[in-house]
This record gives structure tokens, C-alpha cells and sequence, in this order.
């Protein structure tokens, strides 16, 4: 799991993304978790950068794409989620019901805590394995793994974290 640090300019270039593109009330849910995939998007191009690795980015933001990254030859899919504290690898990791069939060779996840100024990149699978190995979730199905019964908001397939590869396989 690879922590980065939110930086002030990290954090100023996601909110004018975010406020460029949708149109989100901005004290919403909706808002909130645009500008944390926004900003996760922003850390992965950091550390990728900061590590010389080459890669593309689509930076057609808010539209419908054919990918988010090419990394090593690899389509990368990114998923980012909000986070309260440090994951943990009993952790989900998901995509929803409407994303599951977009094309791409991995899904890179990534959770953000926007109170703390953190975002962990905490690995990827390639796509034909989550497919195989995620656990399909509907919509109100009550799950009691997080110290209290929950409700699953949208419909997913999720897998844990501890089941994803590190970043390096896409390399």
C-alpha cells in the first residue's frame, strides 16, 4: 500500500476539475466523492511521475471514456473511494453494477481521506480475475462486517483488499 500525501495544490487543481466539469451541489455527497476520485487521480499521475514510470492519462474529465491510464501497455480502470481512516486489508474494494462491463485490462483502487489530507493507493487486479473472484452485491442486501449492520447503497461486485496485487505488476 503506497501512501501519498494531498497537497495544497493537489487539493486546489481537483476542486476547479470538479467544479469545471459537473455540476454537483458542492456541500452534497456527489461533490464529495467526485473531488476524492479526482484527487486520487491526481496522486497516481504524482507517483507515477515521481517514479519515472511512463504512462498515459485521459484528462477528458466528467465524460465518458476509454480509459482513465495506460500503464505499461495496460488499460487502467481507476476506482477511487472515500475513506475515515487508514484502510485496512479487510477492506472492500468495488465496482459498481454500471462500470462492470467497461473495457479495460485492470482496475487500479485507490481511498482518499480528505480530513486528513491521505490518499493510499492499495493495489490492482486485472479485470478477468475481479470478474471471476469478486462478490456480486445488491442494492439494500445487509452486510455486518463493519462493527454494525449496513446497507449496500448500489449494486457492486467488490473484492478485499488483501486479494489485489501491488502497483508494480503493472510495470
Amino acid at each position: 500500500m503506497i501512501e501519498i500525501r494531498i497537497t495544497d495544490e493537489m487539493l486546489t487543481e481537483a476542486k476547479a476539475n470538479v467544479t469545471k466539469y459537473n455540476d454537483y451541489n458542492l456541500f452534497g455527497g456527489a461533490y464529495t466523492q467526485k473531488l476524492a476520485g479526482e484527487i486520487g487521480r491526481l496522486a497516481l499521475r504524482q507517483h507515477l511521475m515521481r517514479n519515472s514510470i511512463a504512462f498515459s492519462e485521459d484528462t477528458n474529465i466528467g465524460s465518458k471514456d476509454e480509459f482513465d491510464f495506460i500503464i505499461g501497455g495496460k488499460n487502467i480502470s481507476l476506482k477511487t473511494q472515500l475513506c475515515n481512516h487508514k484502510p485496512q486489508n479487510h477492506w472492500r474494494c468495488e465496482v459498481t453494477e454500471k462500470q462492470l462491463n467497461n473495457e479495460c485490462d485492470y482496475h487500479l483502487f485507490i481511498k482518499t481521506n480528505l480530513n486528513v489530507c491521505k490518499v493510499w493507493i492499495v493495489g490492482c487486479i486485472k479485470k478477468e480475475i475481479f470478474d471471476i473472484i469478486g462478490v456480486y452485491r445488491q442494492q439494500g442486501e445487509v452486510l455486518d462486517d463493519n462493527l454494525k449492520e449496513w446497507n449496500v447503497k448500489v449494486t457492486k461486485k467488490d473484492v478485499l483488499i488483501d486479494q489485489l496485487s501491488s502497483i508494480e505488476d503493472l510495470f
